[in-house]
């Protein structure tokens, strides 16, 4: 969200990756957070509650942890 907060039941995907990946799908928890566990590479993770659309790229080194905004 915009001022924030985290989204509890956000749906989350990995919208495109620079290497095959399952298709994944995961609902944040009631604190707004959730893991995926991806390889090395370039995503663009996409994250859906109640209407609103949040994007975030990076480059995963092999271990990082991102936040995505859902606003």
């Amino acid at each position: 969200r915009a001022d924030g907060q985290p989204v509890s039941g956000a749906f989350v995907t990995v919208k495109s990756a620079s290497v095959r990946v399952p298709e994944i799908a995961i609902v944040t928890d009631s604190d707004g957070r959730f893991e995926i566990r991806l390889p090395a590479g370039v995503f663009t993770l996409q994250g859906h509650a109640g209407g609103l659309i949040g994007e975030r790229q990076f480059v995963n080194p092999g271990d990082a942890t991102i936040d995505i905004v859902v606003q």
